[in-house]
């Protein structure tokens, strides 16, 4: 992450962004769920697909990026 900044690369950093907003999203959903205790089975997989599916999306779009830059800096 610190190297795209200094080479003043800003799309892994905001695919990282987008996750932490998803997360917190997702964590806030969660958090009011909780206290209702009304959780359905909707609102558990939208849970999930904020937290859990935007923190391995961002990992795994982050290793593709950092691929396709290293492939096109050696090109």
């Amino acid at each position: 992450m610190l190297i795209s900044v200094e080479k003043n690369r800003f799309d892994m950093l905001e695919i990282v962004s987008d996750a932490v907003k998803s997360m917190s999203e997702g964590e806030l959903l969660q958090l009011q769920k909780a206290r209702k205790q009304n959780i359905k089975e909707e609102d558990y997989f939208k849970i999930i697909m904020c937290k859990t599916a935007a923190l391995i999306s961002a990992c795994t779009a982050c290793g593709a990026k950092s691929v396709t830059r290293i492939q096109i800096l050696y090109s």
